[in-house]
């Protein structure tokens, strides 16, 4: 996995800002029990608890119970690009996307990407 490069304290504030109602992300979330609900996106540490999918076991065992977070991936891309001006980000995120063969992997390597740039954000911040 690509390792990023370090970030500017300016950049660690605007990565870890709230976006207004026009700049935010919506996903949907989708389960066989509740149906699908759109939910919109704030921030990068919403994403975060946003982008999950249950593991194909938990599937099996909850079915209707089971919830997937579905959003465009290549949207996740343009936001991070264009809101949060960190192309860097974006494009190791699309690259590393790349070489996935389905959603939920897709969706790993987002957030484990995401993760790393807010651990940075937040060792600047402190």
């Amino acid at each position: 996995m690509t390792k990023l490069s370090e970030i500017s304290i300016e950049q660690a504030q605007s990565f870890t800002k709230m976006v207004g109602y026009e700049d935010r992300m919506t996903g949907t979330t989708m389960s066989g029990s509740g149906g699908n609900k759109h939910v919109s996106i704030y921030s990068i540490k919403e994403m975060l608890k946003f982008l999950f999918v249950d593991s194909f076991d938990r599937l099996s065992q909850r079915g209707h119970g089971s919830t997937i977070s579905y959003l465009n991936l290549d949207e996740l891309i343009r936001w991070i690009a264009e809101v949060y001006e960190d192309k860097e980000l974006a494009d190791a995120i699309s690259e590393g996307m790349s070489n996935a063969d389905n959603y939920a992997a897709k969706i790993e390597i987002a957030g484990n990407l995401l993760k790393e740039r807010m651990q940075q954000c937040e060792e600047i911040l402190k």
